[in-house]
């Protein structure tokens, strides 16, 4: 779509603004009076800016220009007499930051993206295993189903290896010792393996979590 008005009219103040700035770091040393005339000069000559700036607009803008430089510390104003200072000496170094930051909150969205992507899976596992462990319930174990308790840890090694697990009182700690090597394997890779935590598309997930 075409820019609107106020578009428009940014645009062409912050490319005022540039022009401004660019005559007073080319003088180094100049005054508000000299700018605006050269600046009425200059734009008066162009038929198009001459229609959208009269002198009386061109002198305000040049007025506004110049405050907000100083504003910024790239000038400094003596009485009549104004001077180029430069663009801070971090700029370049706040610039990298700001980057670095962006950077660094995309990839925080990212991780939180996935992070929230698997809790949703988990409680679809956890939904399933409901619907699973009452079918269980209520056959009896007639088709071989079993209820399964949650939370819980998988040991798996190799079935002549010795496994031995002890539970602390306060059931917070667990030592394991094997005689072999051996996995962990929580309950959400267990839903996973088991195909409980499995759905296709963002529509089946919505739907899955009761949305």
């Amino acid at each position: 779509p075409p820019p609107s008005g106020g578009q428009r009219r940014d645009k062409g103040l912050r490319s005022f603004s540039l022009k401004v700035c660019q005559k007073v770091e080319e003088k180094d040393l100049t005054t508000y009076n000299q700018v605006a005339d050269e600046l009425v000069q200059e734009l008066q000559r162009d038929d198009a800016a001459a229609l959208q700036f009269d002198e009386k607009n061109i002198r305000r803008r040049v007025y506004d220009a110049l405050n907000v430089l100083m504003a910024m510390d790239i000038i400094v104003k003596d009485k009549k007499n104004i001077k180029w200072k430069g663009f801070p000496v971090n700029f370049d170094k706040e610039r990298s930051n700001l980057d670095n930051q962006v950077k660094a909150r995309r990839a925080e969205v990212v991780k939180k993206r996935r992070l929230v992507q698997e809790k949703a899976m988990h409680l679809v596992g956890l939904k399933a295993l409901i619907d699973r462990n009452r079918r269980a319930r209520e056959e009896g174990g007639q088709r071989g189903l079993r209820q399964i308790r949650v939370p819980f840890v998988l040991v798996k090694s190799h079935p002549q290896h010795q496994v031995r697990c002890e539970i602390a009182s306060d059931k917070k700690e667990v030592l394991i010792n094997c005689s072999g090597e051996f996995e962990l394997h929580d309950d959400v890779a267990v839903l996973e393996r088991l195909n409980l935590a499995q759905v296709g598309t963002q529509e089946e997930l919505t739907r899955a979590l009761g949305g």
